[in-house]
């Protein structure tokens, strides 16, 4: 856990052009976490499109609206309109109240996960080459210190695999718990398109 800076030895906190970059460690782990929640949130527009589309029947046309469907749910930013789009469109799918329930959390859980790379992305960045050589330190900005804190190669670990076991939670409890009755639906629909389609034929 990240924990305060505090002044003291000649230490002092500085900021300046690719200074964080002396951390190398550090910084390919700050990029990580910035990456895995991309990652996680593209799982998210995925999951999106399934339940606007429904999953691709193999040997099927796949449905127009895929990826215009993932593409409009990454045009909202906020996370927490995310959530509530998803809910809403399994809401519209029928799924029991216990699965919507454990859904629900586990959404949840990866937008708490996510609290700390929210920091992590938009903090200030300094170094304090006295006290703490192999650290970065943060702070919500560079008008003071007084909220400044460390962060050492185990900290960014630690949040990155909250991200990592937090999505992967979510993948999958949809991939084993979801995704086969959509797949269900989708068969059920194919196959009401077929017979209108052969009754059509029937007809000519």
């Amino acid at each position: 856990m990240p924990r305060p800076w505090k002044s003291g030895n000649g230490g002092g906190v500085y900021w300046g052009p690719k200074a964080a970059l002396k951390r190398p460690a550090c910084m390919t782990l700050i990029g990580a976490i910035v990456v895995e929640w991309s990652d996680a949130e593209s799982t998210l527009a995925w999951f999106y499109s399934m339940f606007i589309c429904g999953p691709n029947i193999p040997g099927d046309p796949m449905h127009p609206g895929l990826w215009a469907s993932m593409e409009t749910f990454d045009m909202v930013s906020n996370f927490r309109q995310k959530r509530a789009m998803l809910l809403t469109a399994a809401k519209r799918r029928f799924l029991s109240k216990e699965v919507l329930d454990k859904f629900k959390v586990l959404l949840q859980a990866l937008q708490d996960s996510g609290d700390a790379r929210i920091a992590i992305a938009h903090g200030r960045w300094g170094l304090d080459d006295k006290q703490y050589p192999d650290s970065l330190v943060w702070t919500r900005g560079i008008g003071g210190i007084e909220d400044a804190k460390v962060y050492d190669e185990a900290d960014f670990i630690a949040e990155l695999d909250k991200i990592t076991r937090a999505s992967g939670n979510l993948s999958s409890f949809f991939n084993n718990e979801i995704f086969p009755i959509l797949k269900a639906s989708a068969e059920i629909h194919v196959k009401q398109i077929r017979s209108i389609v052969d009754d059509s034929k029937d007809g000519i």
